[in-house]
């Protein structure tokens, strides 16, 4: 007899023993909260399931089937729910049935509101099989304990659910279903109404990144907004700091389970050869532990739940070995591009800091430059691939070069309502006869053959000599703000600069980064930012003196970014609050779609900014500074201080 097995039996002659009114303690109440047919469904253990009905029966009549199957726990749920809820089939397949063929009484108000909310649960989830049997036992109008129907969505296009107050037209929002939506809208949808926290329909799809769907629902109608989305009533929580514990020359391992970037799924880990038994469903019976510097984590798998923002984090002490190991078991029952000169004119047109990419050479030299190759010599070469020599000679081989306009300054950070100060420096000459040369020996890279033109080519853009971060610190008076964005490559980044997806190791890089400006900063205004949730993560954790702000495009489309935790505001907020992050700049197109997100984000307590080319463009710029948008990203640094100084 195996173990299992004598567990089983175990189990079996204990219920046995039980005298009927300790029996009917045992299966309804637990000091827990926890009733032991609660806790068998949650686990997905069948047989065991089928051993306490059994007693039940033999208990007698005032004591039914029935009554343990619908006995609602402290948060209002049955067995019947738990099964369902963990997606153990067998089980939800046993219960159904039994309650079926029991035919007992399920008349009373408090049974048919249980089953109620089990069959609207069994709609959303798509179990059609479920429906079929439960409909035979309630009523599908009957409200459930939530206030709503299993034919919620039939009843009318605009019935508001209970808890938050969401149409069929929220569902279908927030879950990108555009099909659903277009239809709802179609059968007359009313796309102004308000859910409970008074957001709309349209302002929820931006929010989670469906920025389409966004679109489709606010061409269907006008809203006219009478109550604010800024979460006031949260209470102020301290932020989860993943420094503490941790002491100067320890190593923090941040894990995430699964991969980071959307639509770059690994194959799943196949667990066939693990026999099946009669305990339960073999999905419900596997842990994932995972352990590190003598913590351990344990998940239970499959992994249902969206982990995007629940990393594991480890602290290894100076010197300990970096190992981490994972373990896969079954649960017995029984076990619990602009320099200097630019910058100081971004500066004299209104600018309080200047935004620039930097990046470290194979010398770990930071240097300035946004795109991931050096291709001025007519191939791919990565910047971590260069020594610093290298990357000046890129630019003595041009030739004379042309300043445009301040207007056209790109990466400056404008502070909404500051005084804008009037144009220093503004420089021009005639049309460079080395760009046709340097055209020609280009026009194998990657970014010409895409895009027809080369950022870093003089004459076409703005361009001055290549610089490194000293350059910029020695040069650059110290009255001028420097935004640092760490330029770090991610996979699919590389594979669309035509790179191979290796750089140095990102911890060396942010090193270097952070020794120049810990060298050199003084007193000067510095901010940090990254693309890269890593990058910011590090950020964070090394240093205290600069606040770090985490850019991302949040569900701006096209969708080229496929990192999850920048692809819609929901994650990226999650994500900037626990890491303790000073504020996300976001692409600008969702924030002109619902402006009234911006007051949102800020209710956390985090700065909100934006980026893209609608930053240049006064109208936009206004809708944003009146949502009360802190800082804005923008190229054309002197036309948009000289709107903002009109709304002072």
């Amino acid at each position: 007899m195996s173990g299992r097995s004598s567990a089983l039996d175990v189990f079996a002659h204990i219920l046995q023993l039980l005298e009927p009114a300790n029996a009917k303690e045992l299966f309804t109440s637990c000091p827990d909260d926890v009733p032991l047919l609660h806790f068998l469904a949650k686990n997905g253990l069948l047989e065991w399931c089928r051993l306490v009905l059994e007693r039940i029966r033999g208990i007698g009549e005032e004591f039914n089937i029935t009554t343990v199957i619908l006995s609602a726990d402290s948060l209002k749920l049955t067995p019947l729910h738990y099964a369902l809820i963990y997606h153990h089939s067998r089980v939800v397949e046993f219960f159904s049935e039994t309650l079926v063929k029991t035919r007992g009484d399920y008349a009373t108000s408090d049974c048919q509101a249980l089953l109620g909310s089990y069959l609207s649960l069994a709609v959303k989830f798509g179990k059609s099989d479920v429906v079929a049997r439960i409909s035979h036992i309630t009523n599908p109008d009957v409200k459930s304990i939530y206030g709503i129907t299993a034919l919620h969505p039939g009843r009318g296009v605009d019935v508001a659910e209970h808890p938050r107050g969401w149409t069929p037209l929220f569902e279908a929002a927030v879950n990108g279903w555009a099909g659903a939506v277009q239809y709802l809208i179609k059968h007359g949808a009313n796309t102004a109404v308000t859910d409970y926290g008074g957001w709309t329909a349209e302002e929820l799809a931006t929010y989670r990144g469906h920025l389409a769907i966004a679109e489709l629902v606010k061409g269907a109608g006008s809203i006219e907004h009478t109550q604010s989305i800024a979460d006031t009533s949260r209470p102020a929580k301290k932020a989860m700091i993943y420094r503490a514990g941790a002491e100067p020359g320890d190593t923090i391992v941040n894990l995430n389970l699964g991969p980071m970037q959307i639509e770059r799924n690994s194959p799943p880990v196949q667990l066939k050869h693990f026999s099946q038994d009669h305990i339960g469903a073999k999905e419900s019976l596997f842990n994932l532990n995972i352990s590190a510097a003598g913590q351990t984590h344990r998940v239970r798998l499959p992994i249902l739940d969206d982990r995007t923002n629940v990393p594991l984090i480890f602290v290894f002490p100076q010197g300990a070995d970096l190992q981490v190991s994972f373990k896969i078991f079954r649960d017995d029952p029984e076990q619990g591009l602009t320099f200097s000169k630019s910058f100081i004119a971004a500066a004299d047109a209104g600018a309080s800091f200047v935004e620039f990419d930097v990046q470290v050479t194979r010398d770990l030299t930071p240097v300035i430059y946004h795109d991931f190759s050096l291709s001025e010599s007519g191939t791919d070469i990565p910047i971590h691939d260069l020594t610093v020599d290298q990357y000046k000679y890129a630019s003595s081989v041009q030739t004379s070069h042309r300043i445009p306009d301040t207007d056209k300054k790109e990466d400056s950070c404008v502070p909404l309502f500051a005084k804008a100060r009037p144009r220093s420096l503004s420089q021009s000459c005639g049309v460079d006869p080395g760009v046709s040369q340097i055209r020609d020996r280009l026009k194998h890279t990657v970014d010409f053959r895409e895009k027809g033109m080369k950022s870093n080519i003089r004459g076409d853009v703005i361009q001055q000599p290549l610089a490194t971060l000293k350059d910029l610190f020695d040069e650059v008076p110290k009255t001028v703000g420097f935004n640092i964005e760490i330029k770090y490559p991610r996979f699919h980044e590389t594979v669309g600069a035509g790179v191979a997806p290796v750089a140095l190791e990102l911890n060396l890089c942010v090193d270097t980064i952070l020794e120049q400006v810990h060298l050199y900063g003084g007193d000067r205004p510095i901010v940090f930012s990254s693309f890269t949730p890593e990058v910011c993560i590090l950020l964070s954790l090394k240093q205290r003196a600069y606040p770090v702000m985490f850019i991302t495009n949040a569900g701006k489309l096209p969708m080229i970014d496929v990192e999850k935790r920048a692809a819609n505001m929901h994650v990226a907020v999650k994500f900037a609050k626990l890491w303790n992050l000073a504020g996300i700049v976001f692409a600008s197109e969702p924030l002109l779609l619902c402006p009234r997100l911006i007051n949102y984000v800020k209710s956390f307590g985090l700065v909100c900014a934006s980026y893209g080319p609608r930053n240049s463009l006064p109208d936009d710029v206004v809708v944003q500074a009146l949502a009360g948008l802190d800082v804005l990203i923008l190229d054309r640094v002197g036309l948009v201080a000289k709107t903002l100084k009109k709304l002072t």
